[in-house]
């Protein structure tokens, strides 16, 4: 019997063999999967769009949906930094040095 390789599987493949609970049915075997692990798998893609790509890939997507700390992380914001300088010197000729506090 040859083994099927990893490196040639397709991504629906390997969506369908991890963690996936696989049900008997009276016509078919149906696939549930948590919208978290589809959220991960995917991407990180939004819940309508795992919602929607899990079900046009045969999955019925179970759960609530959670935000992960990577999309949290990669929607955040930096601060601002400023373009001038703010404390300037008080004496003309002053080398300017800057504080390292």
């Amino acid at each position: 019997m040859p083994i099927k390789q990893e490196i040639g599987a397709s991504i629906s493949e390997k969506i369908h063999n991890s963690k996936t609970t696989v049900l008997p049915s009276t016509d078919k075997h149906v696939c549930i999967k948590n919208v978290n692990d589809l959220h991960r798998e995917l991407g990180h893609p939004s819940e309508t769009s795992t919602r929607a790509t899990g079900a046009s890939m045969g999955i019925k997507v179970v759960g609530k949906f959670e935000p992960c700390e990577a999309c949290i992380l990669g929607k955040a914001k930096q601060r601002n930094v400023n373009k001038t300088a703010v404390e300037r010197s008080t004496v003309p000729g002053e080398i300017p040095r800057h504080k390292l506090t």
